[in-house]
């Protein structure tokens, strides 16, 4: 009796060997299940408008393995402001770098989330086309051409007023279309006014239009516009945080390699698809390097006065605007730069 109870209480070798086959069966599915996870959260979407020096620090990651060598499976897909904002809210994307159209969407009441401010001065001028329009007072309710209405062309302008003084709406904001339609108002004085890149006054240097008319506000040095960077959902920001921090330190990678190295980014614009001539691709570099905020954030202040602007052209109530923090999260993006410093990571060609 004794031995059966013995057999009762220990189980055999046969029963140990199921059991522990049962074991092993079970951690192998828990193992594949949490691989599962992580390659879920590790796997990332992210949006690019097209291959420029304005996004130059998320392509120089890409073709240089920096999120890769984050733990980051990194995807890249070609999309404009609005469609990257409607993929993140789907969850279709992970990672939108047209912020200014993430803006857009937050102030509506979208969870979302800037998580880092590229630049904030905008590479834009405002220019009259008659001989005797020469200040901004002198637009007064006149015809300014923008590409299209609340675009950050417009942006541009209302903010150089208000920073001037006046009303934001002391002209009349009139879609142009494309940066060759501003050119051609440049030579045919067809409207006023009207906001241009940079780029596109460097190409009609020794003109009759820009001989005719007056550079009135170059906003570069006027105002500061946080108006590229990256956004992500606030249910991303939530979950995976650690996701989000480990993209971050590769794209403050990519940022620290533009900063440190002109001809090899450059050449990694090329690769990219960039079918700027030489001379262009480089003063664009330039322009792009000058505008970059010192450390991805932007002020407080600069953010709500954007806001509010921004605000405005969507007939939204001042008391319906959201605060700068519901907007804007800079915690991550600091604690990546802290971790680059930490390691002492300097980038190399």
């Amino acid at each position: 009796m004794a031995s059966d109870r013995r057999r009762s209480l220990y189980p055999s070798r046969g029963q140990r060997t199921r059991f522990v086959l049962r074991i092993s069966a079970l951690a192998a599915v828990l193992l594949v299940a949490a691989v599962s996870i992580a390659t879920a959260a590790d796997k990332m979407v992210m949006t690019i408008v097209l291959p420029s020096a304005s996004f130059g620090p998320y392509i120089v990651a890409l073709h240089k393995g920096y999120y890769a060598e984050e733990g980051l499976d990194m995807e890249r897909v070609t999309a404009q402001g609005s469609v990257a904002t409607a993929a993140l809210l789907s969850g279709s994307a992970q990672v939108s770098t047209s912020s200014s159209a993430a803006l857009s969407a937050i102030l509506r009441g979208a969870a979302l989330k800037i998580v880092y401010t590229m630049m904030d001065r905008p590479n834009y001028q405002i220019w009259s086309t008659a001989p005797e329009l020469k200040t901004l007072q002198d637009l007064k309710d006149k015809n300014v051409g923008v590409q299209t209405r609340g675009d950050t062309y417009e942006i541009a302008m209302r903010l150089t007023l208000v920073a001037a003084g006046l009303s934001p709406d002391w002209v009349a904001y009139t879609p142009i279309g494309s940066d060759a339609n501003a050119r051609a108002v440049i030579q045919s004085g067809a409207l006023p006014g009207l906001v241009i890149g940079k780029e596109d006054v460097d190409m009609l240097k020794g003109s009759p239009g820009l001989q005719r008319g007056h550079m009135i506000v170059d906003t570069f040095d006027a105002i500061r516009m946080p108006y590229t960077g990256a956004a992500v959902s606030t249910k991303l920001l939530a979950d995976h945080p650690d996701t989000v921090k480990r993209y971050l330190i590769a794209t403050m990678k990519g940022l620290r390699y533009m900063r440190a190295f002109r001809t090899e980014t450059n050449d990694i614009m090329r690769k990219d698809g960039s079918t700027l001539d030489d001379h262009t691709l480089d003063t664009n570099y330039s322009d792009v390097t000058a505008s970059l905020t010192a450390n991805g954030e932007e002020s407080t202040e600069n953010l709500r006065r954007d806001m509010e602007i921004r605000a405005s052209l969507l007939n939204i109530p001042a008391n319906k605007v959201p605060t700068v923090d519901q907007a804007y999260d800079y915690r991550l993006l600091r604690e990546a730069n802290a971790e680059l410093d930490k390691r002492g990571w300097k980038p190399t060609p």
